[in-house]
């Protein structure tokens, strides 16, 4: 025996079995939602969550630092010396007095005036010419130290990123290098910013 019975809320389906009654409601007359599914986290409850990189800070606030005046027109490429030996670091090897084993001018940063994969180091010297002011984001990937400073202020150490707010004109620069025992040699050195983005070109290295 069935009947419908009326009570507050949906409508329900009663029934009558063997003196036993039970009540179902019909899924028409269920109250729909319109509110969307809620999203279930499946992670356990100890799972790290992905860290948001926190943005690169320019060095002095993004500053920009003024560049240097030349008396005559800059000549191109980096002045780049080239030592032999083994040092714990490179506060050593910039303390300490060994004859070059070479020098040479170059237009482009790489390991090409490095003499062996061991036991080495290149200085590179010379002037950033920037050719349009704002922040500049330097990029180095190197074995086994290095360290890059541009108009005195240390940018990268070892490998790395670092920015700094550089107005139009020439700018000390000065990149040091050096790669022990183990594993293959690497220098990498790239820039972005208002002039582009990639490696440094040939264009902006003078001194």
């Amino acid at each position: 025996m069935f009947e419908a019975l009326r009570r507050s809320g949906p409508p329900m389906l009663c029934f009558v079995v063997l003196g036993l009654t039970g009540c179902t409601a019909s899924e028409a007359d269920t109250p729909s939602s319109d509110e969307p599914p809620a999203v279930v986290d499946a992670r356990p409850d100890d799972a790290e969550v992905p860290a948001t990189p926190a943005p690169l800070v320019p060095i002095d606030g993004g500053k920009l630092h003024q560049g240097v005046s030349f008396i005559r027109a800059p000549d191109p490429g980096l002045r780049v010396t080239l030592r032999e030996g083994a040092w714990d670091d490179l506060d050593a090897l910039l303390a300490a007095d060994v004859i070059a084993a070479g020098s040479q001018v170059v237009d482009v940063i790489d390991l090409a005036p490095a003499s062996r994969d061991t036991d080495v180091a290149l200085e590179f010297r010379g002037h950033l010419a920037v050719p349009k002011s704002g922040v500049y984001t330097f990029a180095v990937r190197a074995t086994t130290a290095a360290r890059l400073t541009i108009t005195q202020r240390r940018i990268v150490e070892g490998s790395g990123s670092g920015a700094i707010g550089l107005a139009a004109g020439y700018h000390p620069f000065h990149l040091v290098w050096m790669h022990g025992e183990g594993g293959a040699a690497q220098l990498d050195v790239t820039w972005e910013g208002p002039a582009g983005s990639g490696p440094l070109p040939a264009k902006v290295l003078v001194q």
